[in-house]
């Protein structure tokens, strides 16, 4: 009874990890991107928008208009760092889900048949278990999660006219 419960539990860990992966590789990195995007380009307006027009004219200058558009070229790209870094935060939890997979098929084919717990019941009472998890935890994200702004539009928009203020060429 006590080893039934214990591959209960890691067969439920197991699923319940691939799940959240499965939400975070597949959704969640998508949209935690675009809405630091989008809460970076609305910052970055407001604070645009807030500049006096005379600092603007000199910012929008035919001089400044082509290292803006270099800037923006630079910017553009992907910094490689980061692609490769987050390659591997998305990678590496498919390979801790593939150890734990490997580590429950060897300790079912090491055990004797007669004394093998009968993994397929367990499989499918936690997926039931899991497909309700999965809607209540998807509606979790969309309602609560996304709604949340980690940091102050203002505090960003005033970090960013502050910089353009106090550039000096």
């Amino acid at each position: 009874m006590a080893a039934e419960f214990l591959v209960d539990l890691y067969i439920h860990v197991m699923l319940l990890f691939a799940l959240l992966t499965l939400l975070f590789v597949f959704y969640g990195s998508g949209v935690e991107t675009t809405e630091t995007k989008n809460k970076f380009s609305d910052a970055i307006q407001s604070a645009v928008n807030s500049v006096d027009p005379a600092t603007m004219a000199v910012v929008l200058s035919p001089a400044n208009v082509n290292v803006l558009r270099q800037m923006r070229l630079l910017y553009a790209k992907s910094d490689e760092a980061v692609v490769e870094h987050n390659l591997w935060v998305n990678a590496l939890p498919f390979i801790i889900l593939a150890v734990l997979a490997m580590l429950l098929g060897t300790a079912y084919f090491a055990t004797a048949p007669a004394r093998r717990i009968e993994l397929s019941p367990i499989f499918k009472e936690n997926l039931v278990i899991l497909a309700f998890v999965a809607v209540f935890e998807f509606a979790f994200f969309k309602l609560i999660v996304l709604q949340y702004s980690p940091s102050l539009p203002s505090a960003l928009k005033s970090e960013f006219r502050q910089s353009i203020l106090d550039y000096k060429p």
